[in-house]
């Protein structure tokens, strides 16, 4: 399968070398959301007490601590990123939270997971799998490292998702004028990818509307990721006058659609 990554690999080092970018994006959400993300997804895992747990593309760990009282006791987690940065705060953050019974780092590549089969009671790719060059490679990659009776959870956006935001970065960066992500690996790319390794793949869609009220954090999203993160004074320009408008021609506020969806596969039902 050619490449379909989101970012070149030197893109990617670059963009998640910490968590100040991301930290920038995940701000309007935890701003202008209505439902909590991050409860929404724990209390879809199915996870239980003593459980062992691969996060694969781990980030920042944000989700461990922020839905620590949604999960269960005793879980065991393996982290893993690329970016030894993310490694590291992740790491430090979850570890420090002392929620759970044992946390482990490591940097590695989802296409080549440094585990031995069946060693997880569940995996976790949770918004990763549009940033892997060959995201079919990773997903056979969880399912080789799943136990029997484990579980392969992945989390991506639709293709509406954040539509208006992607719609004003267009016009001002000349990029993709829909969310570059699920054009990549959205919804119904992560369901036929998971669909070559396992026979059921359950779909829970995730939906919101975020009602903007300050256009500074439309920019602040907007210039946290390319196009707009390389962009220079002149289009950044270009872009405050575009969130502006489109401000003043809602009065004052930016209505925002939200999607996104959580896939559920269950080991039993592998395509060996």
């Amino acid at each position: 399968m050619a490449s379909m990554a989101l970012l070149s690999g030197k893109q990617l080092l670059s963009q998640y070398r910490d968590s100040s970018n991301l930290a920038a994006r995940g701000r309007l959400h935890a701003r202008y959301g209505t439902v909590n993300w991050f409860t929404w997804v724990a209390e879809r895992l199915g996870l239980e007490s003593g459980m062992s747990v691969l996060d694969i593309g781990c980030g920042a760990g944000w989700f461990w601590t922020r839905a620590a009282t949604r999960l269960p006791d005793n879980l065991k987690l393996m982290l893993i990123d690329r970016s030894a940065g993310m490694v590291a705060e992740a790491y430090g953050r979850i570890s420090s939270h002392g929620r759970f019974e044992a946390v482990d780092a490591l940097i590695a590549d989802a296409t080549a997971l440094p585990f031995a089969d069946s060693s997880f009671d569940a995996v976790l790719a949770m918004h990763v799998l549009y940033h892997v060059p060959d995201p079919m490679d990773a997903v056979r990659e969880m399912a080789r490292v799943l136990r029997p009776d484990g579980m392969a959870i992945v989390t991506t956006n639709g293709r509406r998702n954040l539509g208006a935001l992607f719609e004003l970065g267009a016009r001002a960066f000349g990029g993709p004028s829909a969310d570059p992500a699920a054009a990549v690996v959205g919804i119904d790319a992560a369901i036929a990818l998971m669909g070559g390794c396992f026979e059921r793949v359950d779909l829970t869609r995730f939906n919101d509307v975020y009602v903007i009220s300050d256009p500074n954090d439309v920019f602040a999203y907007l210039t946290s990721m390319p196009p707009g993160i390389d962009a220079g004074m002149e289009s950044r320009n270009a872009l405050r006058r575009l969130i502006e408008q489109a401000f003043e021609a809602n009065a004052g506020t930016l209505n925002v659609r939200r999607e996104g969806g959580i896939l559920i596969a269950k080991a039993g039902s592998r395509l060996d």
